[in-house]
Parts: structure tokens; C-alpha cells; sequence
């Protein structure tokens, strides 16, 4: 009776195990037979709650990209299951993306994201991306002149959205190198006693600019709004609603900062992080240190401070090397 008692104890546990096994071999063998872009995506909702909202966002586009490419260049293999894929495959994904007009920075960042989805799926996902580039590329030149920002703030606006972009993009310059992110987000109560007191976006640190006469006049100069934030571009605190807001104003502003571009003369566009650049390069030739740059743009250490003038950096070698090479004729 115990030996009976004791193995019926031994079944009742062992089989529930058997099954969650089978449970798993048949799920193992049914996604074996998921479309890749369709296993991707289970993997971006699976991950959703460990990662950051922009993380999600990037990936979201990433696989978007990727599905148009195997329907408008790969049609026979459209629902390709993440077995089928193979690094040749990445590689004219690549090529694919870069023909169609995207920058190498922005092909890099499909290939991380698509990279670190692949893993959670694959135990080669790395490898699948050997033949293509995953790194930061080189970004070319962020920063204007003195010259250029006096162009831009007497420019008058050829609409009132343009006129808007042109303000946003002084308010970042003037609020030293505020990012866009975080001047859309800026709410009324957080400028007190001739002072905007905000935390980085980014990095969390606080960081407190003094109203200077020329943030004043473009405070004055925006529409008035009834909503709790500063630049009028928000209007609701709800996260989902808020995210939709600035992904639409973003669109516009660059659309804007890229005419404003062709009417000033510039042969590269300026972008949203153009002000932020160019107040640390023109701080930086101005003879300010690099601890108070660092401290103004919110960075941790000065290394970070460092990527926005080395363009400047550079310059400055050279001039020295004219010097050394006079010195010796």
C-alpha cells in the first residue's frame, strides 16, 4: 500500500513535466514553420517590457524594413522562416536599404536591432551579420557657424510652421545645446526666477539654464497655449498621445530645418542636433572650458563633450602643424 501510495505521488508529479515537454517540442516544431518577420515581431512584443520605448520603436521599424525588402526584392521568399535566413541574405538586405536612399548610420542601426532580435532566435544570430556593417558610421559635420546661426535667426519665415522650427531651433541653440527631445517635453513650471531648471532625457542629469534676452524674445514670439508645456508642440500629458505628438512634429521640424537649409545657402542640411553641436563648438572656440560644455550640455564626463568639437580638435592640429613646419624653413 505505501509502495502504491508513493509511486501514484511519483506519477501525479512526473507527468505534468511530460507534458510541458511535448508542450515545448510541438511549439519548438510549429515556429520552424513561422514566417521570419512574424517571429520577430513575437520577439519585439516579448521584450517590450525590458526595453526602453525608443529600443521598441527602432526594432518596430527595423522589421518593417525588412518585411518591404522581402516582399519588393525577394517575393518568392517574402515568408522565408528564420531558418532559411542566411548572411547573403542580410548582405542584400543591406544593399537594398542603401540603394533606396538611406544613410549608412541609419542602415547600421536596422542591422543592430535586427541582430539583437535574431539571437533571442537564433544561436548564430550573430554571425548571420558578419558580412554587413553594424557599427556607428562617422557622422558628418553637426556644427555651424556664428555666421550661420545669425543667417537662420534673421531668416523670415515663408510659413508658420517653418516659423516655428526656425524658434525651436534657436530655443535649443540659446538654452546651450538643449536637445529637441527634451525642449518638446519642457513644461511652464519649470521655468522659475528667470531660470529653466530640466533633467536630461538621456542621461537623467539636471541641468539649469539662465533666460538670457534672447530665449525671452522667442518665449514671447511663440502662439500662447493652455497646455502644461512650454513650446507649443505637446498638448496632451498622456505618454501614448505624447509620443504620436512629437514623432509628428519631428517629421515636420526636419522637413523645415531642410528648406531653411537650401534658403540660407548651406550645401549640407542643418538637423535637430545642429544646435546642440554648434553651441558647444562655438563655446569651445571661445575659449570655454571643457568641464563647464560638459556640464552645460548634461554629459557625464567630458570624453562624451569631446565627439561635439572634434571637428574643432582636428582644425586645431593642423594649425599646429603649419606653425611646426614654418618654424623650420
Amino acid at each position: 500500500m505505501i509502495i502504491y501510495t508513493v509511486f501514484s505521488k511519483a506519477t501525479n508529479l512526473i507527468q505534468p513535466m511530460i507534458k510541458n515537454l511535448r508542450s515545448i517540442k510541438v511549439q519548438s516544431w510549429n515556429t520552424r514553420k513561422v514566417p521570419l518577420v512574424n517571429r520577430l515581431r513575437q520577439e519585439i512584443e516579448s521584450a517590450r517590457l525590458t526595453c526602453s520605448q525608443s529600443t521598441t520603436t527602432n526594432r518596430i521599424t527595423a522589421v518593417n524594413a525588412l518585411e518591404r525588402f522581402l516582399r519588393e526584392a525577394m517575393p518568392g521568399q517574402a515568408g522565408m522562416t528564420a531558418e532559411a535566413m542566411t548572411a547573403e541574405h542580410v548582405k542584400a538586405f543591406e544593399r537594398w536599404a542603401l540603394d533606396n536612399g538611406n544613410k549608412p548610420g541609419y542602415v547600421a542601426l536596422h542591422m543592430r536591432n535586427l541582430r539583437a532580435l535574431t539571437k533571442r532566435i537564433r544561436d548564430d544570430g550573430s554571425e548571420l551579420f558578419r558580412l554587413v556593417r553594424t557599427s556607428n558610421c562617422q557622422a558628418g559635420k553637426k556644427a555651424v557657424s556664428e555666421e550661420t546661426i545669425r543667417k537662420i535667426r534673421q531668416m523670415p519665415a515663408a510659413s508658420p510652421g517653418d516659423a516655428l522650427a526656425r524658434d525651436v531651433f534657436l530655443f535649443c541653440f540659446y538654452g546651450m545645446g538643449i536637445p529637441l527631445i527634451d525642449a518638446v517635453h519642457m513644461k511652464k513650471s519649470q521655468l522659475r526666477d528667470g531660470y529653466i531648471t530640466y533633467y536630461r532625457h538621456k542621461t537623467h542629469r539636471k541641468v539649469k539654464v539662465e533666460v538670457v534676452p534672447e530665449l525671452r524674445e522667442i518665449l514671447e514670439r511663440l502662439t500662447p497655449n493652455d497646455s502644461p508645456y512650454l513650446l507649443p508642440v505637446l498638448t496632451t500629458e498622456d505618454n501614448a498621445g505624447a509620443r504620436r505628438l512629437y514623432r509628428s512634429f519631428y517629421q515636420k521640424y526636419s522637413r523645415s530645418l531642410a528648406r531653411l537649409s537650401h534658403r540660407i545657402g548651406m550645401e549640407t542640411r542643418i538637423t535637430s542636433y545642429t544646435p546642440r553641436h554648434s553651441w558647444a563648438s562655438i563655446a569651445y572656440r571661445n575659449s570655454i572650458d571643457l568641464n563647464t560644455i560638459a556640464r552645460a550640455l548634461g554629459h557625464a564626463n567630458t570624453n562624451v563633450t569631446m565627439t561635439y568639437i572634434r571637428e574643432i580638435e582636428d582644425s586645431q592640429l593642423g594649425s599646429a602643424n603649419r606653425i611646426v613646419c614654418d618654424a623650420i624653413q
